[in-house]
C-alpha cells in the first residue's frame, strides 16, 4: 500500500492527466451517443407518445356520473384534436435511422392518426345530436374506439406505453351511453313525426271532398229557378253530398290519431257534427221550395235558416284547417 501512494505521488501527472483522458472520452461517448440521430429520435418519439396519454387523459374531465358533460367534452375534444394534429406533424418529422425506432415511429403515427379520427367524430357528434337515429352510427364509434385500444397495444409491446387510463374508457363508455340515448330519442321522435306526417297527408287528401261539401248552392239554385229547371237536380246534389259525407264519417272514425294531434281530431268532429243539420236544413228548404204551394216567406225562411247553419259550419271548417296546418 505504502509503495503503490509512492508510486502515484512519483506519476501523479501521469495519473491525474489518465483520469482527466478517460473522464473526456466518457463525457464525449455519452454525448455522441446522446445527440446521435437515432438517440433525439427515441426521445423525440417517447415524448410524444407521454403527450397522447395526457391528451386522453384530459377527457376524463368530461365525465359526468354515468353520461358526459357535453360542454366540457366538446371543449377538451375541440383542444385535444389541435393537440393531436400537432402530435402527428411532429411524429412525420422524426428522422429516424435504426429500423427499431422506425418501426415504432410508424406504430405512433398510426396510433395518433386513428385517435384523431376518434376525436373529431366524436366531435361533430356532439354538434350535431339530432343526427343521430342509427346504429350504425354506434357501430362507427365503437369500431374507432377498438382500433385506437389496438394500436396503442402494438405500440405497447414495443416497450412504448400509450394506453387509455381507466378514467378515459370511462370517458369514451358514457359517450357510447349517450349516443345510445339520442338514437333512441330520436327513433322515437321521427317515428312520431312520421306518424302525424301520415295523419295530415290523409287529412288533405280529403280536402276537394271537403270543398265540395262546403259548396254554396243558392247560385245554382237561383239558376236552376231562373231557368224554370226542376229543383230535383240540386236534391239530388244534396244527396250525393249526403252520402259523400257518410262515407267520410265513417273513413275518418277509423284514422289514427298521432299523439299532439288530438285537437285537429277535434276540430274535424266539430265541423262533422256541424255540416249533417246544415244538410238537413238545406235540403228541407230545397223539398220545399220544389212542391208546389208554399208561401215564398216560409221558402225563404228556411233557406236563411240553411244559410246560417252554413255559416257556423264554414266557421268550424276553417278552425279544423287552422289546427291542420299547424306543424
Amino acid at each position: 500500500m505504502v509503495l503503490l501512494i509512492a508510486i502515484l505521488k512519483k506519476h501523479k501527472t501521469l495519473v491525474i492527466s489518465t483520469i482527466a483522458g478517460v473522464f473526456i472520452i466518457c463525457i464525449s461517448l455519452f454525448l455522441l451517443v446522446f445527440n446521435s440521430k437515432d438517440f433525439k429520435a427515441k426521445r423525440e418519439l417517447t415524448q410524444i407518445s407521454k403527450e397522447l396519454n395526457n391528451i386522453n387523459l384530459s377527457l376524463s374531465d368530461s365525465v359526468d356520473d354515468l353520461s358526459i358533460d357535453t360542454s366540457k367534452a366538446s371543449s377538451n375534444l375541440s383542444e385535444g384534436l389541435t393537440s393531436l394534429k400537432e402530435l402527428s406533424l411532429r411524429v412525420s418529422e422524426v428522422n429516424s435511422t435504426s429500423i427499431k425506432n422506425s418501426e415504432i415511429k410508424d406504430a405512433l403515427s398510426t396510433s395518433v392518426d386513428s385517435t384523431i379520427n376518434l376525436y373529431d367524430t366524436s366531435l361533430n357528434l356532439i354538434a350535431s345530436p339530432g343526427s343521430i337515429n342509427s346504429n350504425d352510427i354506434l357501430i362507427n364509434f365503437d369500431d374507432l374506439k377498438n382500433q385506437c385500444i389496438s394500436n396503442y397495444e402494438i405500440l405497447s409491446a414495443k416497450n412504448v406505453n400509450v394506453r387509455f387510463s381507466n378514467s378515459t374508457l370511462s370517458f369514451f363508455n358514457n359517450y357510447y351511453g349517450y349516443l345510445n340515448t339520442l338514437v333512441k330519442i330520436n327513433r322515437d321522435s321521427q317515428f312520431k313525426d312520421s306518424i302525424e306526417k301520415e295523419f295530415v297527408y290523409k287529412l288533405e287528401g280529403f280536402k276537394s271532398d271537403f270543398t265540395y261539401l262546403n259548396e254554396d248552392l243558392t247560385p245554382a239554385i237561383n239558376k236552376v229557378k231562373e231557368d224554370n229547371r226542376d229543383l230535383e237536380v240540386i236534391i239530388d246534389d244534396i244527396y250525393k253530398k249526403e252520402k259523400l259525407y257518410e262515407d267520410l264519417e265513417t273513413t275518418l272514425s277509423r284514422i289514427s290519431v298521432p299523439e299532439g294531434r288530438m285537437d285537429t281530431y277535434e276540430a274535424l268532429k266539430e265541423y262533422l257534427n256541424a255540416y249533417n243539420p246544415y244538410l238537413i236544413s238545406i235540403k228541407e228548404a230545397v223539398i220545399l221550395d220544389k212542391t208546389n204551394g208554399n208561401k215564398e216567406e216560409d221558402i225563404n225562411k228556411k233557406y236563411k235558416e240553411a244559410s246560417s247553419k252554413r255559416e257556423n259550419l264554414l266557421t268550424t271548417f276553417e278552425g279544423f284547417i287552422n289546427k291542420l296546418n299547424k306543424m
